[in-house]
């Protein structure tokens, strides 16, 4: 089978890419930058931002699956980038997924979809 992995340049999304591998299926990376550790595993990579709905259908056209993995996590920052990549970047694979008609999501959230800044 062929599966999409997103946020691959992570540490879960990168292991989810190499499990994939070592149980003999097909990836198809999608990440904000070049890693050398997900060259070494073989398949697709793609550089790009979950904002651009047109890459990211393209990107996963043919797979069998998604693992949306990728997500802005961190304990501050602009509310808008957040917003941008976790909920539009969420939408936007929702989206592609049934534009592809790809019938297999596993979306895993981040702390930051429910941290509120205080403890």
């Amino acid at each position: 089978m062929r599966y999409m992995i997103t946020g691959a340049g992570g540490f879960i999304g990168g292991a989810i890419a190499k499990d994939l591998v070592a149980s003999g299926h097909e990836i198809v990376t999608f990440q904000r930058g070049q890693y050398p550790h997900l060259d070494a595993l073989g398949g697709t990579h793609v550089v790009g931002d979950l904002s651009n709905l047109d890459l990211l259908a393209e990107s996963m056209r043919g797979c069998d699956g998604v693992f949306h993995v990728a997500a802005l996590a961190a304990i501050s920052g602009d509310p808008a980038e957040f917003e941008k990549a976790n909920i539009q970047g969420t939408q936007n694979i929702i989206t592609a997924c049934r534009r592809e008609k790809i019938g297999r999501l596993v979306f895993t959230s981040s702390p930051s979809v429910v941290f509120s800044g205080e403890d």
